[in-house]
């Protein structure tokens, strides 16, 4: 029943588009509508015809720049960052407190064997002897471990590698510092890519995807002017018809003439756009 009602409906569309196009709006739409889309798709041309030809100026471009000068631009980011040391120096303090952890450990260790005479001048040699008692259920063998004299040796182990992991955490953060500080000061990179602008008006080394330098139309209006063309001209018959108003004027935008600063190839897209139009 639903899909009967929908094709009933569509139906109905479709009878009062064709009574509609009898109109005198109807006549002037479809009047209008061929030159449209033949305006439309001349215009999405032109402007594939545009963008592939400043992906050739920039690819001709990239060609002539040395590779070394490729090679510092694409380094640049990663002298200024310097990740590997600031990994390095990040590794190197971890590992350094997790020695912190063992030497704190032993020195509490310490700290309750200093205690033990005092409170109650228990021995490290009672402690053993308690130790062997078949009956003990109090003490084991880390307790007696705890306050044996011998342990007060074991801050060492734990004290040279924490200084050289903390030293060595120390060094790589200055290294990486001098390197950053360095690398900011080095304008290499930044004299070349303004030489690359200045002499192709641009940077061929920095451009996105789909660059070109400026439009090949003069009037900013001319922006999506194939969209709407196509928008309009696509009225099927569904929703409200487009009245004379709503139809756009179909005239092909003036090009911009050729200049001196532009690259070669550019210039002959746009002698060619304006010989188009002249024809």
């Amino acid at each position: 029943m639903a899909e009967r009602q929908n094709e009933l409906a569509e139906q109905i569309t479709w009878n009062e588009f064709a009574k509609w196009r009898q109109t005198p709006e109807g006549v002037a739409f479809l009047a209008w509508q061929k030159p449209a889309f033949g305006l439309a798709q001349a215009l999405r041309d032109r402007d594939s015809d545009w963008l592939q030809g400043w992906a050739r100026v920039i690819g001709q471009a990239q060609a002539e720049i040395p590779g070394d000068e490729k090679q510092r631009l694409m380094r640049r980011p990663a002298s200024l960052r310097q990740s590997g040391l600031k990994v390095a120096a990040l590794l190197s303090f971890a590992v350094a407190g997790l020695f912190l952890l063992g030497l704190l450990a032993q020195l509490f260790a310490l700290s309750v064997m200093d205690s033990a005479p005092a409170t109650g001048d228990f021995s490290y040699a009672d402690c053993l002897v308690l130790l062997e008692d078949p009956d003990n259920v109090l003490i084991s063998e880390a307790d007696c471990d705890a306050i044996s004299p011998a342990s007060a040796g074991s801050i060492i182990p734990q004290a040279i590698p924490l200084a050289l992991f903390l030293g060595l955490g120390v060094a790589l953060t200055v290294v990486r510092r001098k390197k950053q500080t360095a690398a900011r000061e080095d304008q290499t990179v930044e004299n070349e890519s303004g030489a690359r602008a200045e002499r192709w008006r641009f940077d061929p080394l920095a451009v996105e995807p789909g660059y070109t330098g400026f439009t090949w139309y003069e009037s900013p209006r001319a922006e999506g002017y194939a969209d709407r063309l196509m928008q309009v001209a696509l009225f099927d018959g569904h929703g409200r018809p487009p009245a004379q108003s709503d139809l756009l004027t179909v005239e092909m935008p003036i090009a911009r003439a050729p200049h001196s600063t532009n690259p070669a190839d550019i210039n002959r897209l746009l002698e060619e756009f304006g010989q188009k139009a002249r024809a």
